[in-house]
């Protein structure tokens, strides 16, 4: 037997074959309306949202299921907020590192770089599943002169110019390429999210 409570009410479960959470909880997204996602889900009286390992468990007890949904373009507001602030935390990480580059301390500036690097990634993960809530594409979000699609390629260029200067120890090309190269891209991105930010008022 399979319980199922969405937003606090009854739902009615009708598949037997279902043998994992993942099972359920994509049989229940799939039916939701096109504007609706799940942020939370309980299973047996635990929150396991956020814990993506645990939907391939296998049902056992109870299958109590607890689920909330909001608004798809709510969702991505709040998230847009969120990565704004990251992006201006991952900006002033960077301008730190120049400065440790510049003074000589490669270990702790790579150091530093490699948490940039890592926020970067959520950075640009990020911002793009939010245009996918959005229901746009990267092509059609604007980031200065070009599109978040080029903007991104563009970034991935000097990342790779980057890790060559790395494994030549080269401090003050890397400090050369994030100043005068991915701080200038980092402002366009941050005109994307702005232009994202327009998406979420309509």
């Amino acid at each position: 037997m399979i319980n199922v409570k969405l937003n606090g009410d009854d739902v009615l479960f009708d598949h037997p074959e279902a043998s994992t959470i993942a099972d359920v909880v994509g049989t229940i997204a799939q039916e939701l309306e096109q504007d609706l996602r799940i942020v939370k889900v309980s299973y047996n009286g635990e929150d396991i949202s956020g814990k993506p390992e645990r939907h391939l468990d296998l049902l056992n007890g109870d299958n109590v299921f607890e689920l909330e949904t909001t608004r798809a373009v709510d969702l991505a507001n709040e998230t847009l907020e969120s990565i704004t602030e990251f992006h201006g935390a991952v900006v002033k990480e960077l301008s730190r590192t120049v400065e440790t580059f510049r003074a000589g301390s490669f270990e702790l500036a790579n150091e530093q770089l490699l948490r940039c690097l890592d926020g970067l990634q959520v950075l640009t993960r990020t911002t793009h599943s939010v245009g996918t809530l959005y229901q746009v594409t990267a092509v059609d979000i604007q980031a200065g002169q070009q599109n978040l699609e080029k903007l991104t390629e563009k970034i991935s260029s000097i990342l790779e110019e980057m890790v060559q200067a790395q494994e030549n120890r080269d401090g003050i090309l890397l400090a050369d390429l994030i100043e005068y190269e991915l701080q200038m891209l980092l402002e366009d991105w941050n005109v994307a999210l702005e232009y994202m930010k327009t998406l979420g008022a309509v």
